[in-house]
């Protein structure tokens, strides 16, 4: 997977109940569970996709399932990216910041 990939690009319309087929509960909350253990441990720039994903917790269909299954494999496709500095002579003075939601933008997806 592209680790440029929007990860956020998710359908937010939930299909009705006579729609949505009998899914496993237990099955998305462990890996929203295991996706959440992740971005507050090592990779907090998948929490925002989490936070969408987790507002299906109870009533989920397959295309939140499917963007569940994206964000996995984008932690799988950028395991062995870092971010290296050296610096010899002067010390690195290093800032950064982070817009988790793409500043919620629906027209930039």
């Amino acid at each position: 997977m592209d680790p440029g990939q929007n990860l956020c690009k998710i359908d937010r319309t939930l299909l009705s109940q006579d729609k949505i087929a009998e899914l496993d509960k237990t099955a998305y909350r462990s890996l929203i569970g295991c996706l959440l253990y992740i971005a507050i441990s090592i990779c907090p720039d998948i929490v925002y996709a989490i936070q969408q994903l987790s507002q299906y917790i109870d009533l989920y269909s397959m295309v939140q399932w499917r963007a569940a299954i994206r964000l996995a494999h984008y932690l799988k496709g950028t395991q062995n990216l870092k971010l290296v500095l050296e610096g010899r002579d002067k010390p690195i003075n290093l800032t950064g910041f982070t817009d988790l939601d793409w500043a919620d933008c629906f027209n930039t997806w």
